[in-house]
């Protein structure tokens, strides 16, 4: 599918850009990271992965997360990793030793038919942030595209 070969060139191009260790969506289902989103919130209501803890992008203040240890393993994740990177990328200067972003963000996460989750509900909905970003979504049958 054309759209799947432009969404794997763009987060080839992507990764490159910022220094943080990028991590596979099966890493993130085995770990006991926590799991921090950075889309905005109205992305954040329709759906998010499990546990997944909202601390935003255009309003991010470190100082949200006070109450994380900077020991803990942090795994930060958005629609397709631009906006976790570099939330991630300030968290570590901030002084957190082991933060990942999810490669490919919440959509790739969805293209692999991997579970959503609205609240406490399984919802087979998502955000597409946009057109432009929702052209990435791979897999309508899975998710509803906003």
């Amino acid at each position: 599918m054309q759209t799947d070969e432009a969404f794997k060139t763009y987060l080839v191009n992507l990764a490159g850009v910022f220094d943080i260790e990028q991590v596979q969506t099966d890493s993130v289902i085995l770990s006991t990271a926590v799991i921090l989103d950075t889309r905005e919130r109205d992305e954040f209501e329709v759906s998010r992965l499990k546990n997944a803890i909202w601390i935003g992008y255009d309003d991010f203040n470190v100082s949200s997360i006070d109450s994380i240890d900077k020991d803990q393993e942090i795994i930060v994740y958005c629609s397709v990793g631009y906006r976790s990177s570099k939330i991630g990328i300030e968290l570590i200067k901030s002084g957190f030793k082991d933060v990942k972003n999810l490669y490919g963000g919440i959509f790739k996460w969805a293209n692999e038919g991997l579970p959503l989750y609205n609240d406490s509900t399984q919802t087979a909905e998502i955000h597409a942030y946009n057109r432009k970003w929702g052209k990435f979504l791979t897999n309508p049958s899975l998710v509803k595209i906003y």
